[in-house]
């Protein structure tokens, strides 16, 4: 098996490959932990940097256009919900007219359908009258000729 001998201490392969691992766990340990301290830096100076005072007056602020934002709000939603009762009334208005209509157009309907009859019946007439007085100016006409000969 391998050894390394470093300044007279033996070491050998299977002992290599525990202390190898070891000595990455210390060495990421210890960069893990200055990453942390340099992040706990950076935070500690952002916090040092804050200023109460500002940060109150900035949420006041937001309080004030939250306010204006709700009550603007409120207010569209209030005319919008206005606007949806005023339609559904018209719709319902337009409903019942549309109804009214649709009555009044079957009656109508119905009303032309016995005047087409009733002119189609004057036709039928007026045609016998026009026939039947034909034929007697025929025969009128006849029996003047007849009695002119």
């Amino acid at each position: 098996m391998a050894e390394v001998e470093y300044k007279g201490i033996k070491v050998g392969g299977s002992k290599l490959l525990i202390i190898i691992p070891f000595i990455g766990t210390i060495v990421g340990g210890l960069w893990g932990g200055f990453e942390l301290y340099n992040r706990l830096l950076l935070a500690e100076s952002k916090l040092n940097n804050l200023q109460p005072a500002v940060i109150t007056a900035e949420m006041n602020r937001l309080e004030s256009v939250y306010t204006v934002i709700r009550d603007d709000l409120q207010g569209d939603i209030d005319s919008v919900n206005n606007r949806v009762d005023f339609n559904a009334t018209e719709i319902v208005q337009a409903n019942d007219e549309l109804s009214t209509l649709l009555r009044l157009t079957e009656r109508m309907s119905g009303s032309l359908d016995n005047v087409e009859e009733a002119v189609a019946e004057s036709l039928d007439l007026a045609r016998d009258v026009e026939s039947d007085t034909s034929e007697t100016q025929r025969e009128v006409r006849n029996d003047v000729y007849a009695m002119e000969n």
